[in-house]
């Protein structure tokens, strides 16, 4: 948790509006968008709303989105992986404009055989490309595989998505082996507001 003055900050999405208020050694923070500049203002226990400062332009938010999926078949594609490793929650709607930077993967079980190629859906069009995506294979030579279970990449050109669209986490399995491997997938996104 962030201090400003020695308050503790509790970050809100907008206002939270009247008779809402922090309680003591708190404050409220939030933005807002005033003409073209991005106003960061704050409210304290008293009720008082004060402007902490201005960005001529729009501020990032970085967070990570993690992904999972147990049972990774062989020779599956488009395995959608749910969020918080509930296969059920599979597809995550954005609030804001943003982009994504990075991804990382591991796998439970060493890739002996194929490839598990891990790549961002947006509203259900798969972005396949070299440099958005992440390779785990046996020998790891490609495209962010560490070893072979392990992988990293920073997107060589960021992924943009837009409020509203709908991200998925998916794995494009081309006879990876073992046979139900569970994997894990860390995505780190910046939206934009």
């Amino acid at each position: 948790m962030a201090v400003l003055d020695g308050l503790k900050e509790i970050l809100l999405s907008a206002d939270p509006g009247i008779g809402i208020d922090p309680d003591a050694g708190y404050i409220f923070k939030w933005i807002e968008k005033v003409g073209l500049d991005h106003v960061y203002k704050g409210k304290d226990e008293n009720g008082v709303v004060f402007d902490i400062g201005t960005s001529g332009s729009a501020p990032t938010f970085g967070w990570m989105l993690h992904a999972g999926m147990k049972d990774l078949k062989t020779n599956v594609t488009n395995d959608t992986f749910g969020y918080a490793l509930k296969e059920a929650n599979k597809g995550l709607i954005m609030h804001n404009d943003g982009v994504i930077k990075s991804m990382s993967a591991k796998l439970t079980s060493i890739t002996t055989a194929g490839d598990a190629i891990f790549i961002i859906s947006i509203n259900g069009v798969d972005n396949n490309v070299v440099g958005q995506r992440l390779v785990i294979e046996p020998t790891s030579t490609t495209e962010g595989g560490i070893n072979s279970t392990d992988g990293f990449i920073l997107f060589t050109s960021e992924l943009a998505y837009l409020a509203g669209d709908t991200i998925e986490v998916k794995c494009l399995n081309t006879g990876h082996l073992p046979d139900r491997n569970d994997g894990s997938v860390i995505v780190r996104m910046e939206d934009t507001v």
